[in-house]
């Protein structure tokens, strides 16, 4: 995570808030909730819900990934939006907003092994 970046915890609950986690990647709080399964109302209404937690988790472990690998300001943000040849085309973004959070993770996963080619 950034330097400038604010930790993605709720100030009250100390639990990770699904706004922040959504603010990393760029995203809006629906997006992100349909990303890791939730329904946007149920994330709009509680964006540190317990059943959140997990997925929320492997978004900022996968976002730290990205950040050690993509050091440079805005580099891991490039990386995520950019179309990708392994990936027939579509962005890393595309892919974690069509086929979810297991594949996402899978590549951020592979990546961080020096399995991505």
């Amino acid at each position: 995570m950034s330097a400038a970046m604010q930790p993605p915890h709720d100030k009250h609950s100390h639990r990770l808030n699904a706004r922040k986690v959504a603010k990393l990647y760029g995203l809006s709080l629906a997006a992100c909730a349909r990303a890791i399964g939730f329904t946007p109302e149920n994330l709009r209404s509680h964006p540190d819900a317990i059943k959140a937690q997990g997925p929320l988790a492997q978004l900022v472990h996968a976002w730290n990934v990205l950040s050690e690998i993509f050091p440079g300001e805005g580099a891991a943000q490039k990386w995520l939006h950019h179309p990708n040849r392994r990936l027939q085309g579509q962005t890393p973004m595309q892919l974690l907003q069509a086929r979810g959070l297991p594949a996402f993770t899978g590549l951020i996963g592979e990546l961080d092994e020096g399995y991505y080619a």
